[in-house]
């Protein structure tokens, strides 16, 4: 779980300031923001690392399929591969695109 912790803590601080803290439940949290803007945004990336040494990635504040690329950076960093992968909302929307708000009046 170490190796897991420091690697990612290596591929983090490559993007921007790492914080971390470890949870109720034992496992590691760790997040950085990426000091340059790219297409999509500015991603903020977390990554959980369970007891057993998995990875659990989310990139937030980014818009377009750019995440895929950082997932696939960050497997590739720590030696490891994606296993799945869900979509949020942001993920179909194009860089630049007006966000899509919903009002219920």
């Amino acid at each position: 779980r170490q190796q897991s912790i420091d690697q990612v803590t290596a591929y983090l601080k490559r993007q921007g300031d790492v914080r971390s803290h470890v949870l109720p439940n034992g496992e590691v949290q760790l997040q950085a923001q990426e000091q340059t803007q790219g297409a999509g945004g500015r991603a903020v990336i977390s990554v959980q690392v369970h007891r057993d040494g998995s990875l659990w990635a989310d990139v937030d504040k980014l818009r377009g399929p750019r995440c895929q690329e950082i997932v696939a950076a960050l497997a590739q960093a720590v030696g490891g591969e994606v296993v799945e992968t869900s979509h949020k909302e942001a993920f179909y929307q194009l860089p630049g695109e007006p966000t899509k708000t919903r009002l219920q009046l």
